[in-house]
Order: structure tokens, then C-alpha cells, then sequence
């Protein structure tokens, strides 16, 4: 067997090997290494994988007589021995090694679907400490994590790293697979290093690589060494990214330079990976230290690699040609690059038709990316990073031409076509990107491109109506796509059936997010969480299924769909149509018209009327997080309001006041702030801005995480599906192993607006005298009793949000900036959390937090903001008023009671709590201290 074994290896190592006939005699060389084997001995099986999986490999590229010869192989091991035998799970991997050689080519899905199920069977065949079960355990592992790599779904990262683990509990695994499990948990942990940037991975893979060391080491395999030093360097890269120490960069470099010397000239795959290892690694030191000579010999070596690789290899070109554009998109923005010098304009001609050739060859189609309708040779997130590498050349190459349309022109078009890519919500993913850049930066370089073809443009308001909406749709995706499902009812002339369907199908999915915002702080594979992960993709290719039947409906329902998925632009038409209101964005925006591309802050207003224009103007830079630092030391502070002079606002005067002077008289706004600007009172920036209404007053403000989440009015009526987040929680059952969340349980529920008299509940945890006198004014304004101290339950607090119209809570609430899933109401009997509320569905009208800071949020993974406010909207509440910050007792009891007489008097939410400001200043309460700290959240307009 050794010598057949040692033939197979050298002849594997000429040039002869990569030729048609060549790979024939590789073939035939192992099969001599299987027949060589004793049957008896656990190697017969082992070579039996190998055979398999170079006969997938070749039939992944076309060659057909090898997928029947692999075939026929299996199937003949398979009938060697019995299936009671302890060879025979050795023969299941075989088969499943087949179309894991065949999926490494073409990224079939399916291909590795049909593998892991053989690998279970002969995982679960064999005793706990059996030699095989190591073996399983690795395949598993290995075919994991590829499958990772072509669907990019953290659940196959999380079962990779979870399969390499178990090879440690096998007593008798084999050296080579707890090797292999080594390396597959070490590439995985650099992987999920990537996807969250969690430290622990980075050591973890570090560690990894001294492990699978020590074991080469100890088999005497120096072989082996290559793949150690290969994953080495991309342990210790990911380690850099941690500590900022450039010695790991050296150490990374090292690494990936042995691999490439030691890589024989005839592996042209294996050279031209570590090439561009060895480039990453190079464009990663010049980022710390500087060196220009280190970012030219990435990008050489990016070119060498391209050279090498075939190009039936598409997935490695892919990945060349992202690195080589990286390497040359960080050239570009070298403040004094010649040009002439080192060729950046010949550099990004040739990303361009690199990153051309490969979409052509992929079949990506020119449309937004769709994965389940493309016949793309690409998995979905290497298509879109390469989309975005090209925009980000084009508009590279457009800011260095003397006519940059053309090129602008193009890059926009390729803009749209990720737009529906990176609006998807990625609950779970804290760092993604693409092509270069973060996911959170693409809008604002897209919003940017289209600003820059607007001052292009001889009537630049189309460009501007459509930055607005780009810039408005990338934000708060989760909770806008959640409200806007909830507010708004089918037509009426589509399939009964079809809606029910969807109705059906849109509350399992909300069931199944609101888990997954549960469990934001762990990423393990538990058998729930991989369901969750599976069952939602199921989910909603069969949504994309109804909503595609329903949209050939009528016009009417072709628009319903487009809201419901998220992508229509009917807040754009309300403001258009609506003239007793102006809607404002506040937008982060690349500079793309010159080179370096910094980040500004954009100010949009979409001025009243149909003939309404969109006003832009713009901060240099953003000012929000510096204003925000500012008001939270000047104003919200119990050591005296006023005793500080004020200069947050002075940041974002100049803006707002030519902004206000352009719009003129106005009685309502409606405004988004920045990420950054969520905590700030927006309404007195705008006051203190000049903005006035039509009486010479100050404007109403209404604030929303996102102007997509504007409606007319919440439509919603008669029986809904809804399916709670835990089936036992709903039924009041404790639940502290989370049992209830593997149970889906719908059930038809009333989702018309409550109709119930008005809950008011007071001082529920008894240290609260004074918002036990508020809640007794306002309930003699609204002509109800109190629910106050004991009767403040957490059953009646629960019950009112189901049934009573209004709901004003003066309580004790808590928002915590470490968990935001444990920000809290406090009630007499425990806690109202907001883990407890997501998935839950409230009917009432208006929610009024009093007496706690209800407004804030936090940010979640994905850049979503969550808070008690923000959950609140996502189950259905139509208004939520909130704090920013604690306002003193009496001020707020006298604030409150005239909000609520307004509102009984038929104001609209924001013109009463506007009404009830007004007021108090008029009572004596004139720093901003007092009254500036309730806001409006609503996306209803009345």
C-alpha cells in the first residue's frame, strides 16, 4: 500500500497531473492505493474516501465519466460488507466524500446536503470511542464549514465548529482527524472572528494552529506543516486585529510566506491561495505601519495569483480579484500617489474587467441579486462583494476623469443591484462586508454616488427624491419591515386564501426573529436556534412564493407586496401629499466625488405639496455624537437645569436655520435623526434652529427610528394570525429553560385597534409618591380609576396593552445599556421587560411611558436600536410617547395631565404632547430641563 500511495503523491506533484489524461492516471493510481489496502484494516476505507472525493472533484469540472465512476465505486464499496459490520459506516462517508468533491467545485448546496446525512448515519452507527466516529466527526466538520462558505448561514459555522469539537471526546480518534478537527475548528473560529469580531475566536484559532502543529509533529507528517503554516498566517492576522500588535502581522507574513516557498510549482491552486494569503497579509501591514512597498507587493501578488489560477476556478478568482481590488482601492486613496508612478488608473481598468469576466462567466444577472431565481456558478455573498468592489472602482475611476458620468452612471446601476442585499436584516450579524466595505457603509457611498450625480444633473430633485428614499430604507430595517407588515391590510379582491397564507406565514416569521433577538448574546448550535435558522429560510421562500402569486393580483396588490417586503416608497408619497407636514432625514453620507471618501452628515427635507422639492444641505462632518455628549452633561441633570450654559445645539444650528428658512411656516414634522442623534430632542434643536408654525409657535416633531415606517393611519382590522415568541409564556406557564419557544402555536386574535376605556397605573413599586399623584390626575382627566401601587401587577399592566386604548404607565423604568433585553418597567409584582414584550401583539392606541427614560434604546447586532419604545412599535402600538432622560415629578404630572386633556379634546398625539409643553413653559417651567424630555415615536399619522 505505501509504495502505490508514495506513486499516487509524486505523480500528483508533475504538471502531467493537471492535464485531461493526467487526471485519469491519478485515478487509476488511487484506485491501485485502495485495492492495495487490506480490507480489514481501517485504511481500506479511509483510501475509499479519498478515491471518492477526486473522482467528485474532477466530475465538478465537467468530467462526466468520472461522477459514474465514482458511482459505481461507492456502490461497490458499499456491498463489501455487511451494514452490521464495523467497516461499513467507514464505506457511508465514501459516498458522502463523493459529493463533497463534487460541491467543492460548484458550489451545490444540494451536493453537501446529500453527504451530511450519510455522515450522521455513520457518526451515530458506532460506539462512543470508536476510531470512526472521529472520522464522521471531521467530515462533518470539514463539510460544514464549506457549506458555510457557499451559503455564508452562521448556523453550518456554528455546526462546523461544533462537529470539530466532538472528535475530542472520542477516545480512539485517529491523529489525522483530530488533526483535521483542528484545522476545521481554527478556519472556522477565523471565520466567525470575521463575521463578529469576538476576540476569543482569534485565540481560539491560534491555538488551533499549535495543536494541529504538535499533532504533525507527533505523526512526523512534515507534509503537513504547509496547511499549518497556511492557517497560521490567517490565525495570527485575525489576532493582529485584536491586540493592534504588528509582531502577529509579521508572524501571519511568515507564515504565509513559508507556505508559498514550500508549495510545489506544479500545485497551481495551492500557490495561488497562498499568494493571496501573502497579499492579505501585506495590505494588512501597510495598514499599521505605512509602507508603501508592502501595499505594491500585495497587489503583485493578488495579479500573480490571477495569473495562476484556471478559470474554471471561479470561486477563487472571486476571491483573488476582491483582493487585488482592495490592495488597488487603498492605493487610490494615498494622498500624493502618482499616478503615473505606480499605474492606479491601469489598476482599476483591471479590476474592472476582472470583476466583469467573473460576473458574466457566473451568470449574475443584471438585477438585484436573487439566489433562489439566479443560475449564478456564485454563492450569493461573494456575487454581492464582488458587485461591490466594481461600484467602488467605478466610482474611483469617475472621480479621475475629467468626464466622470459615464462612470458614475454605472457604478449607480450597480448600487441598485446590491440595494436588496444589504436592506435584508441581519439579526445576528454584528460585522459584515462586502467587497471591501462594511455593510453599514454601502448606503451611505450609495446615497452618496446619487448626491453627487444630482449636482451633475440640470434638474438634480429626481436624484434627490431617490437618495432620500435609499438612504431612509437602510435604516432600522428589522423594526420598519416589522410595523409596516403590522399596519396595513391586504385589498380585498386578493385570494382570501393567498392572504390567510400570508398572514399565517408573516407572524411564524415574526415569531421566529423575535427569538432570534432573544438569543443575540450566543451564537451555539443548539438544536432550536439551527431549526430557527432553518425554518425561516423555508419560511420565507415560501412567502416569496405567495407574494409573487399575489402581486399579478391587480396594481393594488402588486403594492401591497411591495410593502410588505419592504421595498416601497409610500412614506415618500404621504409626505408628497400631505401639506400640513414636512418629513426630515438626517443622513450619514460618503463624499464619493473625491478621494478619500470621508463620511458627512446630509440633511434631507421633502418640502409640503405633491409639487414638493427635496432641500438638501449638509454638515461637514457629523455632529451628533459630539451634540449628544454635549446635552447629556447640559441638560438632562438633576444638579439644575439651566446651570450650565448650552452649546449642543450650536452644533446643528447653522444647518437647521437655512433648512427652516427654505420651508417656511410649518405646523408638523416628521424626522429621522442619525444613529447617533436617536437620544437628542429634536424638537428643541429645530426651535432652537427658528423653525415656527403657522401661529408663530414651534412645530410638532414627530421622531421614527425610519421614515419607511410612515403610514396614513394604522389600517389594521378584524382577526389576525399572530404566533408567540413561547408558546408557555403566552399561556402564562414559567418558562425558564425556554421550553415554549420550540412550540408554534397560532391562533387568531382580534388586530382592530383596543377600544377599552384607558389604563392608568401608578406608582406600582410604592417609592414613587409623585407619579401616584399623576396617574390620579390623569385618570380624572380621562374618567377612570387607577391601578395604583399593589393593583400595578404585571397581569393587569399586561392585559391593558390587549385591550385598553390608551395606557400610561408612571413607573419606575430602566434601560440597560449592557443587555437591552432586560430594560425594564418595574411593577408591583416584578418586572416588564422587554424580552418579555417582543413577539407579543398590542392593540392599544397610545402607550405614555412616564416617569423613566422609555425612549432610549440600544443598538443590537445588525445596527438595530432596541428599547422599550422601539419593541413597543414592533408589536403593534400605534403611538408611543417616552423620556429621554428622568424629568422632575411635579413638572411631569402637570405635563401629563395636559396631554391627556388635549388628547380627549381630539388633538393628534404629537399636537398634545406639543399642546402640553407649551403649557408647562407657560407654568413656570421654562429650562428645557422640564419639558424638552417626552418625544412622539409613532409611524400613524392622523
Amino acid at each position: 500500500m505505501r509504495r502505490s500511495s508514495e506513486a499516487f503523491d509524486e505523480f500528483a506533484r508533475t504538471p502531467e497531473a493537471s492535464t485531461a489524461e493526467g487526471q485519469r492516471e491519478l485515478v487509476r493510481l488511487m484506485e491501485q492505493v485502495v485495492e492495495a489496502s487490506p480490507r480489514d484494516a481501517h485504511y481500506h476505507g479511509v483510501n475509499a474516501s479519498r478515491l471518492a472525493e477526486l473522482l467528485g472533484r474532477l466530475a465538478g469540472k465537467g468530467e462526466e465519466w468520472a461522477w459514474d465512476r465514482g458511482v459505481k465505486a461507492v456502490e461497490r464499496f458499499l456491498t463489501l460488507v455487511p451494514e452490521s459490520d464495523w467497516r461499513y459506516p467507514l464505506y457511508l462517508l465514501a459516498r458522502a466524500r463523493l459529493y463533497y468533491g463534487r460541491a467543492v467545485q460548484t458550489y451545490d448546496v444540494a451536493d453537501i446536503d446529500q453527504a451530511l446525512p450519510l455522515i450522521d448515519q455513520a457518526f451515530k452507527s458506532v460506539g462512543p470511542n470508536s476510531g470512526i466516529k472521529g472520522t464522521a466527526a471531521a467530515a462533518a466538520a470539514e463539510l460544514s464549514l464549506h457549506r458555510y462558505e457557499a451559503t455564508g448561514d452562521p448556523t453550518d459555522l456554528e455546526a462546523s465548529r461544533s462537529a470539530a469539537l466532538q472528535i475530542g471526546w472520542v477516545r480512539n480518534a485517529l491523529s489525522i482527524d483530530r488533526y483535521r478537527g483542528a484545522m476545521t475548528f481554527g478556519l472556522a473560529s477565523t471565520w466567525r472572528f470575521e463575521r463578529l469580531g469576538d476576540p476569543e475566536d482569534a485565540t481560539s484559532a491560534v491555538a488551533m494552529v499549535q495543536y494541529a502543529r504538535e499533532i504533525a509533529q507527533d505523526m512526523q507528517r512534515p507534509d503537513l506543516f504547509d496547511s499549518v503554516a497556511h492557517l497560521g498566517g490567517i490565525a495570527y492576522r485575525a489576532l493582529y486585529e485584536v491586540t493592534r500588535d504588528p509582531t502577529h502581522l509579521d508572524t501571519a507574513i511568515d507564515n504565509y510566506q513559508s507556505t508559498y516557498d514550500a508549495t510545489d510549482e506544479a500545485e497551481i491552486l495551492a500557490r495561488a491561495q497562498a499568494l493571496d494569503n501573502l497579499g492579505n497579509g501585506l495590505a494588512a501591514r501597510f495598514d499599521a505601519r505605512g509602507d508603501m512597498t508592502d501595499i505594491l507587493k500585495a497587489i503583485k501578488c493578488s495579479q500573480t495569483a490571477l495569473r495562476l489560477l484556471p478559470d474554471d476556478e471561479v470561486g477563487l478568482r472571486a476571491v483573488a480579484t476582491r483582493n487585488l481590488a482592495a490592495g488597488v482601492l487603498t492605493l487610490c486613496e494615498i494622498d500624493g500617489v502618482s499616478e503615473d508612478d505606480v499605474g492606479v488608473g491601469e489598476l482599476i481598468q483591471e479590476v474592472l474587467t476582472r470583476t466583469d469576466d467573473l460576473l458574466r462567466e457566473a451568470s449574475v444577472p443584471e438585477t438585484p441579486f436573487d439566489p433562489a431565481r439566479s443560475a449564478s456558478r456564485l454563492n450569493e455573498t461573494e456575487a454581492v462583494r464582488l458587485l461591490a468592489v466594481q461600484a467602488t472602482a467605478l466610482l474611483h475611476l469617475a472621480v479621475r476623469s475629467a468626464e466622470p458620468l459615464p462612470a458614475l452612471e454605472r457604478a449607480l446601476r450597480v448600487l441598485s443591484q446590491v440595494r436588496a442585499h444589504w436592506e435584508q436584516p441581519y439579526i445576528t450579524s454584528a460585522r459584515y462586508a462586502l467587497g471591501g466595505i462594511s455593510q453599514r457603509r454601502l448606503p451611505e457611498v450609495y446615497v452618496g454616488a446619487l448626491l453627487w450625480r444630482a449636482q451633475l444633473a440640470p434638474d438634480p430633485q429626481p436624484w434627490l427624491r431617490q437618495a432620500f428614499e435609499v438612504g431612509e430604507s437602510a435604516k432600522s430595517r428589522l423594526l420598519s419591515v416589522q410595523v409596516q407588515r403590522l399596519a396595513v391590510d391586504p385589498p380585498g379582491e386578493i385570494d382570501p386564501d393567498l392572504a390567510e397564507r400570508e398572514q399565517l406565514l408573516l407572524a411564524q416569521l415574526a415569531r421566529l426573529e423575535g427569538q432570534e433577538i432573544r438569543h443575540l448574546d450566543s451564537l451555539a448550535p443548539d438544536p432550536l436556534r439551527v431549526y430557527r435558522m432553518q425554518r425561516r429560510a423555508e419560511l420565507t421562500r415560501e412567502l416569496d412564493d405567495v407574494w409573487a402569486r399575489l402581486g399579478q393580483s391587480s396594481e393594488a396588490a402588486a403594492d401591497y407586496v411591495a410593502l410588505r417586503r419592504g421595498t416601497n416608497s409610500r412614506w415618500a408619497a404621504i409626505a408628497a401629499a400631505r401639506s400640513d407636514i414636512v418629513v426630515v432625514s438626517l443622513l450619514r453620507a460618503a463624499r464619493v466625488e473625491v478621494r478619500a471618501s470621508p463620511t458627512r452628515l446630509i440633511t434631507l427635507v421633502r418640502t409640503r405639496g405633491r409639487n414638493g422639492t427635496v432641500l438638501l444641505d449638509e454638515f461637514r462632518n457629523d455632529p451628533t455624537p459630539d451634540a449628544y455628549r454635549r446635552f447629556v452633561a447640559e441638560v438632562p441633570a438633576d444638579r439644575g437645569a439651566g446651570a450650565r450654559d448650552e452649546t449642543w445645539s450650536r452644533l446643528l444650528a447653522p444647518v437647521l436655520r437655512r433648512l427652516g428658512e427654505a420651508v417656511g411656516p410649518i405646523d408638523r414634522v416628521v424626522l429621522s435623526p442619525p444613529t447617533y442623534g436617536r437620544g437628542l430632542p429634536w424638537h428643541l434643536a429645530l426651535e432652537r434652529a427658528g423653525w415656527h408654525s403657522t401661529n408663530a409657535g414651534s412645530p410638532s416633531v414627530i421622531t421614527l427610528p425610519s421614515l419607511t415606517m410612515l403610514v396614513d393611519s394604522a389600517t389594521t382590522s378584524g382577526l389576525r394570525w399572530h404566533v408567540p415568541v413561547n408558546a408557555a409564556e403566552a399561556s402564562g406557564i414559567d418558562d425558564p429553560d425556554g421550553i415554549g419557544e420550540g412550540i408554534s402555536a397560532p391562533r387568531l386574535i382580534d388586530a382592530s385597534p383596543a377600544q377599552g376605556p384607558p389604563v392608568v397605573v401608578g406608582n406600582p413599586t410604592g417609592d414613587l409618591p409623585a407619579a401616584e399623584d399623576e396617574a390620579i390626575a390623569v385618570a380624572q382627566t380621562v374618567g377612570v380609576e387607577p391601578l395604583l401601587g399593589g393593583a400595578g401587577t404585571r397581569e393587569a399592566v399586561r392585559n391593558a396593552l390587549t385591550e385598553a386604548s390608551i395606557v400610561h404607565l408612571a413607573a419606575h423604568a430602566v434601560t440597560d445599556t449592557d443587555d437591552p433585553l432586560a430594560s425594564r418597567v418595574k411593577l408591583a409584582d416584578g418586572d416588564l421587560t422587554v424580552n418579555d414584550l417582543l413577539g407579543g401583539y398590542v392593540r392599544s392606541r397610545i402607550i405614555v411611558l412616564s416617569a423613566c427614560e422609555g425612549a432610549r434604546g440600544e443598538p443590537i447586532a445588525g445596527g438595530e436600536v432596541l428599547g422599550l419604545a422601539q419593541v413597543l412599535l414592533r408589536t403593534g402600538v400605534g403611538a408611543v410617547v417616552a423620556g429621554l432622560w428622568r424629568v422632575p415629578d411635579e413638572a411631569t404630572a402637570h405635563l401629563m395631565k395636559a396631554f391627556h386633556s388635549a388628547l380627549a379634546r381630539g388633538c393628534s398625539v404629537d399636537s398634545a404632547l406639543h399642546e402640553a409643553t407649551t403649557r408647562i413653559r407657560a407654568a413656570g417651567w421654562q429650562q428645557p430641563y422640564y419639558w424638552s424630555g417626552f418625544i412622539v415615536v409613532t409611524g400613524a399619522l392622523e
